[in-house]
C-alpha cells in the first residue's frame, strides 16, 4: 500500500452508507481516480469543505495494487472556484467540462496536460472571462489531448496536404475536412473557410495561450465552429451528454449552420 498525496480537481461526490463519501476526481499525477473517503461527512478537519463539485485540492490517498477505487486520508482546499458556483452559465458550463472529461479519460490513465486544461479552463471560469470562448476551446482541446482531434492537415478522402488555401468540407464520419474535388454534393455538407480553419488548429493546439482564446470571433463563425465540434464530439463518443441540453440552452444559436 502507497500513500500518495495527489493535486486533484472533484468530478462527482456520491454519499454511502451514513458518513462515507464516494469521491470521482481528476488528478495531476494519476488521472481520473475514484475513492472512498471514510467518514468524510462527519469530519470537520480530514476534508473541511475540500470534496465539493469543481474544487482544486491537495489529496492524500491510499492506493491499492489492481484496485480501481483508492482510499482517501485527507484533503487540503487549493482553490473552490467559488465564483462558478454562483453563475449559472458557469456553472453549466464547468459540469459540462467535468462529464466530457469522465468520458474521455478511463480511470487509471494520467495527463497532465488536461489537468491542466480543466484546472485553467476553471481559473478562466471563475474570473468570468466570456464563457462561450473558454467552452469552445476547452472542447477542441479535450478531444486533442485525447486522442480524437480533427484531421486539419490533409484530406481525407485523397490525401493531399492543405496549406491553407481554399476550403475544405467537413466530413464527421472521417473526423476531419476534405477538399471540396473530392466531394459530390457539397450542398448538404459544412464547408469550412480557410480562416475558420486556421481557429480550429489554433485552438487545438495543446498551448493554453489566453491570446489563442482571446480571438476575435464574429458570432457566425463562432456558431459555425462549435457546430462542428458538437458534431464531432457526438460522433466520436456516440451518446448524448446529459449536460449539453443546458448548454443549448445558453448557446442555442449553436445548432445552426
Amino acid at each position: 500500500m502507497a500513500i500518495k498525496l495527489l493535486s486533484a480537481i472533484i468530478m462527482d461526490v456520491k454519499e454511502i452508507g451514513e458518513s462515507d463519501l464516494l469521491v470521482t476526481f481528476f488528478s495531476k499525477e494519476k488521472g481520473k481516480l475514484i475513492g472512498i473517503a471514510k467518514g468524510a461527512k462527519r469530519s470537520k478537519r480530514r476534508f473541511f469543505n475540500c470534496l465539493d463539485l469543481f474544487c482544486l485540492v491537495s489529496m492524500e490517498l491510499e492506493l491499492k495494487k489492481n484496485k480501481d477505487i483508492c482510499f482517501l486520508h485527507s484533503c487540503k482546499l487549493i482553490e473552490s472556484f467559488a465564483n462558478i458556483r454562483e453563475s449559472y452559465t458557469c456553472f453549466v458550463i464547468a459540469s459540462y467540462i467535468i462529464e466530457l472529461a469522465n468520458l474521455l479519460f478511463p480511470v487509471g490513465v494520467s495527463d497532465e496536460v488536461m489537468f491542466d486544461l480543466i484546472s485553467k479552463s476553471f481559473v478562466l471560469l471563475h474570473k468570468r472571462f466570456a464563457p462561450e470562448k473558454v467552452l469552445i476551446n476547452y472542447e477542441a482541446k479535450a478531444m486533442s489531448i485525447s486522442g480524437y482531434r480533427i484531421n486539419l492537415e490533409k484530406c481525407q478522402v485523397c490525401g493531399r496536404t492543405y496549406r491553407g488555401e481554399g476550403s475544405g468540407a467537413f466530413l464527421v464520419y472521417k473526423g476531419g475536412i476534405t477538399c471540396l474535388r473530392c466531394i459530390r454534393n457539397p450542398a448538404n455538407l459544412i464547408i469550412m473557410q480557410p480562416e475558420e480553419i486556421k481557429i480550429l488548429r489554433l485552438l487545438q493546439s495543446s498551448s493554453f495561450e489566453i491570446s489563442h482564446i482571446d480571438i476575435e470571433l464574429n458570432p457566425s463563425m463562432l456558431r459555425r465552429i462549435r457546430n462542428i465540434l458538437q458534431m464531432h464530439i457526438s460522433y466520436i463518443l456516440g451518446t448524448r451528454l446529459k449536460t449539453k441540453k443546458f448548454i443549448d440552452s445558453l448557446f442555442p444559436s449553436v445548432q445552426a449552420v
